[in-house]
């Protein structure tokens, strides 16, 4: 097990005491935060010497491909309970060198004390049947959901393509990598799938576990098809949202810009872009 997991004590006193009851209470203050989830996308950070610039872009209520604002939408047509919208922009300035893309969420309080101990990081070591401490969220019927808790439960799952309009009209996608967004200390330490027996296959090792209620798919299925992310437990995206942050309002890092491919080992020139965003609202009863 990993040293930096921290160790129950023998001598159990009272500070290190379960919070029990109290966990059930957090489920409607927390639920009630929800329809704040998503309100800025941090589209670009750059660094140059001691100086940074950075583009910010607001999406709550973008527009649809059809046309019409999210705002207005309350059946949305993907299967996944996502839809999908544009932002066109422009920006004056080249961001040459390292450009970084972020996601930011205001009033999202991933700091309350009942929220931020609602996981098990013994399970996500690939232990699945570990769900202490994720009550109300450690079981359903008789299986464990995986991953447990409320951290998990609310993972930010919009995802963006970016495209840019270079000067003779031609629509190019922005290339993006997710190498340096997760420290490798922190992906072999504390992040591992299951361990496969035989012929099977991620999904079969997950097969006595249920994914968490407003997921909208497996765990096991997690990144699949989306190159360089990684899977279920390993998938960058989830990791990074399990890196809780100690403020209601904050910034998570998405993915950096790939300088390896050509028309952007600069960094991005300046020009006009659209911002593609697959947005999953969460509309709280």
């Amino acid at each position: 097990m990993p040293d930096d997991i921290p160790k129950i004590p023998r001598c159990r006193g009272r500070r290190n005491q379960p919070i029990g009851k109290l966990q059930i209470k957090t489920v409607a203050i927390y639920e009630r935060n929800m329809e704040f989830l998503t309100v800025f996308q941090c589209l670009a950070f750059y660094r140059r010497f001691d100086s940074a610039l950075e583009f910010v872009i607001k999406y709550t209520n973008c527009t649809t491909l059809t046309g019409e604002s999210t705002a207005h939408i309350t059946n949305y047509s993907y299967a996944d309970g996502a839809v999908q919208c544009y932002l066109s922009f422009r920006i004056t300035d080249n961001y040459t060198g390292s450009v970084k893309f972020y996601y930011g969420l205001k009033e999202f309080y991933q700091n309350n004390k009942l929220y931020v101990h609602s996981r098990n990081d013994v399970q996500l070591l690939g232990n699945l049947n570990e769900v202490a401490g994720c009550k109300p969220l450690d079981r359903a019927s008789n299986f464990v959901y995986a991953p447990c808790g409320f951290v998990a439960n609310s993972m930010f799952n919009d995802s963006f393509k970016l495209f840019f309009h270079d000067k003779h009209e031609a629509v190019i996608i922005v290339p993006f990598t997710t190498k340096g967004v997760i420290p490798d200390k922190v992906r072999k330490r504390k992040f591992r799938n299951p361990k496969l027996k035989g012929n099977q296959t991620l999904c079969d090792a997950f097969q006595n576990t249920m994914r968490p209620p407003w997921w909208q798919i497996d765990v096991c299925k997690l990144g699949f098809g989306v190159p360089g992310t990684g899977i279920a437990f390993e998938n960058v995206d989830f990791m990074v949202w399990m890196q809780t942050s100690a403020l209601p309002n904050f910034r998570k890092h998405y993915r950096t810009l790939d300088n390896e491919v050509d028309g952007f080992r600069d960094g991005l020139p300046n020009g006009v872009y659209t911002l593609v965003i697959n947005y999953s609202k969460c509309k709280v009863l």
